[in-house]
């Protein structure tokens, strides 16, 4: 393709063709920013930053590089891929844990853990009951209070019975003592023999009373005993608190399984009822992994909305001085233009002589905006050389392919 070389952008066409267009003036920046004002482009780029948009350009366009395929065929394409992936990543996560946060998930899953654990040593703590009819030795507890019971009323019988016996003493005495000072007295000696002897019968009858209490309840403690298979109250005690420790462990092991029921209603209400706590690194990852294929879906997607315009000019500003070498970079960036064609007008800025120069022996000297008139001229010329043919040997005058040729 031909390149052209201009010194400022005055003598740019308005209506730049697609090419490769050279500039070297003494300002390159301010060029190139009144170029992207020409031409309404993007600001300027570096020359890797302009290869990596020819790239994109390349790709954004209906046919491929190597004939292969369509280009939108090929997005189509990548885009069902990435839908596909994103849906088979997504599927790998539980409905219930999809938006949860990991560390509610880790939570959720070590409360169940801990939940867990508890019950197992709840359970293995509980061992087995110990055997004890609870009716007979409810019984038997009874029995023996009332045992205890009827020897305390004896005791506090006899200790009453023997408080009316001395007061009987106390009063027979007087009476007698009475007797002897006055025969007026005579009526009562008759309680010199009564009041002892009523205190000894209330004494007799309460030992007898509380006597029969006592062993009736004692019978009853026995058979109790004997139903439990316990010999003495001692052991019957002693069996007990054996049987309240392991209910107490048996409320405990049942506070802990509610304890483990309640963590796992949680962990299912966050991750499904099929998320396995277990697994819950595995589930964060795949989480993790359904989040980047739904990223690289909208990035593709976006990508798609956001290609580049192949036919939108660009203007590249190559940095330095007219003594700046042709480096590598900016080389094969101009090589490329120049034999592949450039999809849109590329306008190259700089300073650098040697640029000038490699521009120069592409277009065999410098050319300016006045290129389409120069175009016209030529072809003034060719019409007034083949009237004058046409005069001179009366032949038929060339037709317009000529001037063309």
């Amino acid at each position: 393709m031909a390149v052209t070389l201009i010194s400022s952008p005055a003598e740019l066409p308005a209506d730049a063709p697609p090419g490769l267009v050279v500039l070297v003036g003494r300002d390159p920046a301010s060029a190139a920013a009144e170029v992207m004002e020409l031409l309404h482009a993007a600001p300027p780029c570096t020359p890797s930053e302009a290869a990596a948009e020819l790239d994109a350009r390349r790709r954004a366009t209906p046919a491929v590089a190597d004939g292969t395929g369509d280009g939108e065929d090929q997005r189509g394409a990548a885009l069902e891929i990435a839908r596909r992936e994103a849906a088979d990543a997504l599927a790998r996560v539980p409905p219930g844990a999809r938006g949860v946060a990991p560390e509610r998930l880790y939570s959720a899953a070590a409360a169940v853990r801990t939940a867990e654990e508890a019950a197992v040593e709840a359970r293995a703590l509980l061992g087995e009951r110990p055997e004890l009819a609870i009716d007979a030795a409810a019984v038997a507890l009874v029995a023996d209070e009332a045992v205890a019971r009827a020897h305390q009323q004896r005791a506090v019988g006899l200790n009453r019975s023997s408080t009316l016996l001395l007061a009987g003493n106390a009063l027979g005495i007087l009476v007698i003592a009475g007797r002897l000072r006055t025969p007026a007295v005579e009526p009562m000696f008759v309680l010199v023999a009564a009041c002892p002897l009523t205190a000894l019968v209330h004494l007799v009858a309460t030992v007898v009373a509380r006597t029969r209490e006592a062993r009736a309840a004692a019978q009853l403690r026995t058979q109790a005993l004997r139903s439990t298979g316990m010999a003495t109250m001692a052991g019957l005690a002693a069996r007990h608190a054996r049987v309240k420790a392991w209910t107490e462990r048996a409320d405990a092991l049942a506070a802990a399984e509610a304890w483990l029921a309640q963590a796992r209603r949680r962990w299912a209400a966050l991750a499904g009822a099929s998320a396995d706590p277990t697994q819950v690194g595995a589930l964060v990852d795949a989480m993790a992994e359904a989040e980047r294929a739904a990223a690289a879906l909208t990035e593709l997607e976006a990508q798609g909305e956001t290609r580049p315009d192949p036919r939108r000019a660009l203007v590249v500003l190559v940095e330095g001085g007219a003594n700046h070498p042709l480096d590598d970079e900016t080389r094969g960036l101009l090589e490329r233009l120049d034999l592949d064609g450039a999809p849109a007008t590329v306008v190259v800025a700089s300073a650098s002589s040697d640029i000038g120069s490699w521009a120069e022996s592409r277009t065999g000297g410098r050319v300016g905006a006045d290129v389409v008139d120069l175009r016209g001229r030529v072809l003034a010329n060719l019409e007034r050389l083949r009237a004058g043919a046409a005069s001179a040997g009366g032949t038929t005058p060339p037709g317009p392919m000529a001037a063309g040729g």
